[in-house]
């Protein structure tokens, strides 16, 4: 049973710090808006082994979040659709994830903070990733100071 769905659950995580593994093994396809704008600690495992996820209507990051993002969608091999809001500044690891859409690519780079003068960061994708993003979308991403990486 897709509860969050079923039960039209709403979540208010605005105001949370730390929300390390909170969908962990969810088995819901669709998670409603996360707002991580005041985590400051660790998002580590927010969504992983999630393998039925296939939407997230938006996740909120923040420019001045110290977080670790690596493996928050580690195991997310059905996510297809995520609106991103906010500024992305650390590190984002899409390797499982084959099936991401043109629009969550475009929403994700558009959210990207310009590391110009900074220490690079990185975004990992799944190889099938690469054929989807256009030389463009490659070039800002480049130009943004990240380095971009394909497993």
């Amino acid at each position: 049973v897709d509860l969050l769905n079923e039960c039209s659950v709403e979540l208010d995580t605005s105001e949370a710090t730390n929300i390390v593994a909170m969908f962990q093994y969810c088995g819901t396809t669709e998670l409603p808006h996360i707002d991580m704008s005041r985590v400051i600690t660790s998002v580590s495992g927010l969504f992983s082994n999630c393998t039925n996820l296939v939407r997230i209507v938006k996740v909120t990051y923040t420019e001045n979040s110290a977080c670790y993002h690596n493996n928050a969608y580690q195991l997310c091999r059905a996510l297809e659709d995520v609106e991103f809001a906010g500024v992305i500044a650390g590190d984002m690891n899409f390797e499982w994830s084959p099936l991401l859409s043109e629009a969550t690519l475009q929403s994700l780079i558009s959210h990207l903070k310009d590391l110009a003068g900074a220490t690079k960061k990185t975004l990992k994708f799944h190889a099938d990733i690469e054929a989807k993003l256009t030389a463009e979308q490659k070039a800002t991403i480049s130009a943004l100071n990240w380095t971009l990486a394909f497993a």
